[in-house]
């Protein structure tokens, strides 16, 4: 029930942007097929060459299971090289944010991460002109630009 409300919240208010969700929903489907026909191709292999009919019971079960553990990381590793290729410039926004955030933590006065935060907004959002304002009980009053 939780997943329909938030679906329903995706959608209805754009919280995330639809096409985002979509392209990512079907490289990820893609990547696991792949693994997955990996998996089956690996398995089939095995079992015809080295186990054949008179292999036992474990070892039938041990071979699927250690196919699972060590195709994972494979699908980690191709996850995370679609990540860095596919979606590259979310990729590099990401690992800008998580520079960007492990910085602030070192900045010690609010007027140094003010223009810090600045700066990386105009590098990253591509705009020339940026303005930051605070609320105050006369209204809003520009702070940066």
């Amino acid at each position: 029930m939780a997943g329909v409300g938030f679906l329903y919240t995706i959608l209805r208010h754009r919280v995330v942007d639809f096409t985002v969700i979509l392209n990512r929903t079907l490289v990820y489907a893609a990547t696991t097929s792949f693994v997955l026909g990996l998996f089956a191709l690996f398995e089939s292999l095995i079992e015809r060459s080295a186990l054949g009919h008179d292999a036992s019971l474990m070892m039938e079960l041990a071979v699927p299971l250690g196919l699972g553990v060590s195709l994972s990381t494979v699908h980690r590793r191709i996850d995370s090289l679609v990540d860095r290729l596919v979606f590259r410039r979310q990729y590099r926004e990401e690992v800008a944010l998580r520079r960007f955030a492990r910085e602030c933590a070192f900045v010690t006065q609010p007027e140094n991460l003010l223009d810090l935060a600045i700066e990386q907004i105009s590098t990253h959002a591509g705009v020339p002109w940026i303005a930051m304002y605070e609320y105050t009980p006369d209204g809003y009053s520009r702070v940066r630009q």
